[in-house]
């Protein structure tokens, strides 16, 4: 089974994919902690974040069959990409937003537009 899928064009993206978000885009003890370190979030707000991000990847996972149904396999991949991309994306882009730990400490405003979007992601995690 491993050899089929070391065999695939696509392995070393999907791989290199996989890597990102068991380190950067995941929403663990480390994204936890850069919140709470750099900003006044209430672990409430970090609680209810994550659960989106469960209740996101539940989401994904439910709606890939019927997409894949009604678009087709490759289409409803792609889907999941756009999502993911545009997710990492936001991402990034809280880096400069106001509010940013490392530009602007005076709120936490990018923080949660960072944890929002790692959480977002986790729909094309399907």
């Amino acid at each position: 089974m491993f050899a089929c899928y070391f065999r695939q064009k696509t392995f070393f993206a999907a791989f290199g994919m996989t890597l990102f978000y068991k380190t950067v885009m995941g929403f663990d003890n480390l994204a936890v902690g850069y919140a709470k370190s750099s900003s006044d979030i209430s672990i409430f707000t970090i609680g209810i974040l994550r659960s989106y991000g469960s209740l996101a990847g539940m989401i994904g996972v439910l709606s890939y069959t019927v997409l894949e149904r009604k678009m087709g396999l490759v289409k409803t991949g792609i889907v999941g990409v756009v999502v993911q991309q545009i997710s990492s994306l936001v991402a990034v882009a809280s880096i400069w937003m106001p509010g940013s730990p490392l530009f602007d400490e005076s709120d936490g405003y990018s923080i949660q537009v960072f944890l929002v979007a790692i959480a977002t992601a986790r729909y094309g995690n399907y």
